[in-house]
């Protein structure tokens, strides 16, 4: 049977939405559906890395889809697919789910799991920029001296742009640095 568009259009009950992390499968699956053509296609896939090259895959469509004008420094910024280490990327997204919370416990506890990225994989230049971002929770929440979790993050965030020097969220933590420092010309540098 052939599936129709306002078929597609509904909003997913909240109980039908993975709240949690869930025991890890060998495969899952993905509906994709293509709007124009009106198909639905099932893929499977075994590895995260697979589901990260979708992604770029489709980034690149919807570029390619909006005739959006891309330098060829963009073209290939958006062709690389990065090898990800799945368990270190699982580690990074408990993380940033505790850091949303910004409670001392939970800022200790995303600190943890960011410590298994690290054991995982030491270039996850994600990790070392939430490592930066962390660290400046911990001087607003007084959970350390700002001059220590200032160092820190700045640290972390020059790490983290060593080995991705596009990362927004390392150039994040070091303008809000310079917020912390008054320096407000090169926070809006850094923003910018």
């Amino acid at each position: 049977r052939r599936m129709k568009t306002r078929e597609l259009e509904y909003d997913l009950p909240p109980e039908l939405i993975a709240q949690h992390p869930v025991a890890r499968r060998d495969e899952s699956r993905l509906l994709v559906y293509d709007r124009v053509s009106e198909r639905v296609d099932h893929r499977r896939f075994a590895e995260l890395s697979d589901v990260l090259g979708l992604q770029s895959e489709v980034a690149e469509t919807v570029a390619k889809e909006i005739a959006l004008q891309l330098t060829p420094r963009e073209s290939a910024q958006l062709a690389l697919r990065p090898s990800v280490n799945a368990d270190a990327h699982v580690e990074y997204l408990k993380a940033l789910h505790l850091l949303h919370d910004a409670s001392p416990q939970a800022v200790t506890l995303a600190l943890k799991h960011l410590d298994q990225v690290f054991a995982l994989d030491r270039a996850f230049a994600p990790a070392w920029a939430m490592l930066g971002y962390a660290n400046l929770v911990r001087a607003s929440r007084g959970m350390a001296p700002p001059a220590e979790a200032d160092a820190a993050a700045e640290a972390a965030a020059n790490t983290a742009l060593a080995l991705d020097p596009n990362l927004a969220e390392a150039h994040s933590v070091l303008a809000q640095l310079r917020v912390h420092r008054r320096d407000v010309a090169g926070a809006i540098r850094g923003f910018e």
